[in-house]
C-alpha cells in the first residue's frame, strides 16, 4: 500500500480522478458492452485479451493526464544541462619505437 498522501498530493489525485472519469467514458462502455456480449464459455480467452488491451489503454490515458497536469503545474523551466569539459587526451597505446 502506498504511503498517505499530504493534501496537495491528495487534491492532485481527486482532480486526476475528475478527469479520469470525465475522459473515460467511452472505454469503460466498451468494458461494459465486452462483458455483457460474452458468455461463460467465451468469458476468457479473445474477451480476455481484449479487456485487458482496454484496460491498459485505461492507463495510458491516466499516465497521459497525469503527466500533462504535472507538466503545467510547472513554475520554471528546467535547468540547462552543464557544458560538457574538454575531452581526456590522448595517450599512445603501443611502446615507444627505438
Amino acid at each position: 500500500m502506498p504511503p498517505p498522501l499530504t493534501d496537495a498530493q491528495e487534491a492532485l489525485a481527486r482532480d486526476l480522478v475528475k478527469a479520469l472519469r470525465d475522459g473515460t467514458d467511452d472505454l469503460l462502455e466498451q468494458i461494459a458492452r465486452e462483458l455483457v456480449a460474452t458468455t461463460d464459455a467465451t468469458l476468457f480467452g479473445d474477451t480476455e485479451v481484449r479487456l485487458r488491451d482496454l484496460a491498459l489503454r485505461l492507463a495510458a490515458r491516466a499516465y497521459d493526464l497525469y503527466l500533462r497536469e504535472k507538466k503545467t503545474a510547472m513554475t520554471a523551466p528546467p535547468p540547462p544541462a552543464p557544458a560538457a569539459g574538454r575531452p581526456p587526451a590522448s595517450t599512445p597505446t603501443a611502446g615507444a619505437r627505438p
